[in-house]
């Protein structure tokens, strides 16, 4: 059952299937994010019924409070103009902790799991074009969010990791029917296409 989930995405497409999937399987579900995402997480949720895929849904005030500014949860502010976000031990403890070997450590840490990592980020090909100087081309690096996708991988059979949009839907489909669990083989697929993805972005950010 995913309890916690971390997401930070550039691309909202498909956000809010993926948004309510998640509280119809887990009505009480965690939902760590910041910035832009968060915004579209709680505009998803809101306060108000609205009608959508031809039935209706009920907004809920209370789960907005499920949903957790990264601050919040790290009991640290955005550092060093920006560029210090997730990198902090509560967001990689989370994502690296295995239940049944670090729960004593992580208890004495404050440190709780994260089961749902989702995450992608803007492609900086074009900007990179324009950058006079290696200085300026590598201050648009995203740093955080490949971290968070990698150290994810490297957990995978305790943590979901989903780069693309358009598995949002397999997703919540296979955890509904699998009682709120993933199966080890889209799991092991996800982490796949989650390390070419940051591969790729290295890849394509470097070319000039």
């Amino acid at each position: 059952m995913i309890e916690r989930a971390l997401i930070s995405v550039s691309e909202k497409q498909g956000l809010d299937c993926l948004i309510h999937g998640l509280f119809i399987i887990n009505p009480y579900i965690e939902i760590i994010s910041f910035g832009d995402t968060e915004k579209a997480i709680r505009e998803i949720v809101g306060t108000e019924k609205h009608f959508e895929e031809n039935h209706w849904i009920q907004g809920d005030k209370y789960k907005q409070d499920q949903i957790i500014n990264v601050y919040d949860f790290t009991d640290l502010g955005e550092m060093l103009m920006g560029r210090v976000k997730t990198l902090h031990p509560q967001i990689h403890g989370g994502i690296s902790y295995l239940k049944n070997i670090d729960a004593e450590e992580a208890k004495i840490n404050g440190i709780v799991p994260i089961d749902l990592v989702v995450c992608n980020f803007s492609l900086l090909t074009q900007t990179s074009v324009n950058h006079d100087t290696l200085e300026e081309f590598i201050e648009n690096f995203d740093i955080g969010g490949p971290a968070m996708i990698m150290g994810s991988v490297m957990n995978y059979k305790k943590v979901i990791v989903v780069v693309d949009h358009k598995d949002y839907s397999m997703i919540i489909d296979e955890l509904k029917l699998g009682y709120g669990e993933l199966n080890s083989k889209s799991k092991e697929m996800l982490a796949i296409k989650a390390v070419k993805y940051v591969a790729d972005y290295w890849s394509l950010n470097t070319e000039k």
